[in-house]
């Protein structure tokens, strides 16, 4: 066998061609008309056709925002793989017996079929703007009435499924909203209770109190002032007061003199010592003052008094006083203790309030210092619990708006789904698998025959041509016998005659 073979030209092909025609043609039209006849046993198929329309929401989406917002392409997904599960893909089986009338195979190989060939789904788009108007459901059987059936049962279950899905999702944003509406509010009146907390704990010191705290503080100084001038005129009060109650203790022992001398404490002598001391009241405090009225008061006693024992005198004593000198002394010594006592209680009452102004001035000056740090801690957690409100507030929208939407889903007023032409009945087929399968069978038939060529030439090692011969033999060709064609007829007449003659010799011998 030639194993180096010669590289054949467009020639040589039309020369095998030539010369394996029949063997081209036989398998082909054999195999051919084999696959006509099977083909001839298929049935037709029908396709049931259903045109849905998405209508979009009818309240405004400036008023009610709807919950579902995903791609149509995305929720058509979703949809086609809650629908064509094995479950609901069984129910239409058993329910039209596609089983039986489908001939052989499993309920498996079935879901398969019906998955990902008998029903389609095409989308529609929008003509006058991006998006999608609607989409298109097709589902292939064996006959018309079958087609239209299954499709309309798949048509409702999307219906179905489209409005059981929004008002799912509707509902489950409202509950996880609330859900985190309710961890919300409980950060916030947490928030709230801190900020409360804090102002309780930190009341006086707060940034707000700050002027009134200052306010306070230089009128608690102007108290302490005001409360040292009182405590120094009580202090000389009641040392005026104690040397007055000693110098009449002396006169009492004395009997009325000391050395000779008059008593300097005869009515005559206080009432000119209290004029003296009401003119310099009078240069140091307003008429309104207690220590003014009251030395005024004393005065007019005195002057009272003595109007009186000059009635009963008469004109001729000096000083109608003198007499009742030593009961006046004993009463204005009881006066002078009483007054002693009372300004001693008055002082120890103004050191006390002088301790409470300075206890006071303490609290609010450590107030004042400590409210740049109370200020800071405050906006800590004020901006904590504004931003804790703020997504409160959010959220409270945000659950408010859900609500709406799912009412609008369960009054079915959302985005949904429009029948708008129904399944159709098919009254011609579809497509009919014979013409492709009669296709197949001449295409398998002629890659048969071309491979029977293929064999027969490597296995022939005739040299048929010059070039065979000149390749193969590497010798130059000196002369060639041409072909000689003689017709059918006068090959046959000729192979006649010479069946003939070889007759007659057999005869003669």
């Amino acid at each position: 066998m030639i194993t180096n073979r010669r590289p054949l030209d467009f020639q040589d092909f039309l020369d095998i061609l030539r010369r394996r025609k029949w063997v081209i043609v036989f398998p082909t039209l054999l195999v051919g008309v084999a696959t006509f006849f099977i083909t001839r046993s298929l049935p037709d198929l029908y396709r049931s056709e259903t045109l849905i329309l998405i209508e979009e929401q009818k309240v405004p989406e400036a008023f009610v925002r709807p919950t579902v917002q995903t791609d149509l392409a995305v929720r058509m997904q979703t949809l086609k793989q809650q629908i064509f599960s094995r479950t609901r893909l069984q129910v239409i089986i058993e329910k039209f017996g596609l089983l039986q009338s489908g001939g052989t195979g499993s309920l498996d190989e079935l879901v398969d079929r019906l998955r990902n060939k008998d029903i389609e789904i095409e989308l529609v788009p929008r003509r006058d703007r991006r998006g999608v108007a609607g989409f298109k459901i097709y589902f292939t059987a064996l006959t018309p009435q079958l087609a239209q059936n299954v499709l309309r049962e798949i048509t409702g279950m999307f219906m179905e499924e489209n409005l059981r899905a929004r008002e799912q999702q509707a509902a489950g944003t409202t509950q996880f909203l609330e859900v985190q509406l309710g961890r919300a509010r409980q950060r916030l009146q947490e928030q709230e209770q801190r900020l409360r907390k804090f102002k309780t704990r930190h009341f006086g010191e707060l940034p707000q109190e700050q002027q009134t705290n200052l306010t306070l503080l230089g009128q608690s100084h102007i108290q302490l002032q005001a409360n040292s001038s009182t405590l120094d005129r009580q202090q000389q009060e009641k040392t005026y007061s104690e040397s007055l109650l000693s110098a009449q203790a002396v006169i009492q022992e004395s009997g009325g003199s000391v050395l000779g001398l008059s008593a300097p404490d005869t009515p005559a002598r206080r009432l000119e010592v209290l004029q003296t001391r009401l003119l310099e009241l009078e240069a140091k405090y307003t008429p309104d003052h207690p220590d003014l009225i009251s030395t005024q008061a004393e005065i007019d006693r005195l002057k009272h008094a003595r109007a009186e024992a000059t009635e009963e005198k008469g004109e001729g004593t000096d000083d109608p006083l003198e007499d009742k000198l030593p009961a006046a002394q004993s009463a204005e010594a009881i006066r002078t203790r009483s007054r002693l006592q009372a300004l001693e209680v008055a002082v120890q009452q103004t050191l006390q309030e002088r301790k409470e102004i300075q206890q006071r001035i303490r609290t609010l000056q450590r107030r004042v210092t400590v409210t740049p740090l109370r200020e800071q801690q405050l906006a800590e957690l004020t901006r904590d619990y504004e931003v804790v409100q703020r997504q409160y507030d959010s959220l409270l929208q945000k659950r408010h708006e859900a609500q709406m939407a799912a009412d609008l889903e369960s009054r079915q007023r959302g985005e949904r789904f429009r029948i708008l032409d129904p399944p159709n009945l098919p009254t011609a087929p579809y497509k009919s698998p014979r013409l492709r399968l009669n296709l197949l069978g001449v295409g398998g038939g002629l890659f048969l025959a071309l491979a029977m060529v293929v064999g027969l030439e490597f296995t022939n090692d005739s040299l048929r041509t010059e070039r065979d011969v000149s390749y193969y033999i590497n010798l130059p060709t000196l002369a060639s016998v041409p072909r000689v064609r003689i017709p059918r007829r006068k090959r046959r007449r000729d192979e006649g005659l010479f069946d003939r003659k070889a007759d007659l010799g057999k005869v003669s011998n």
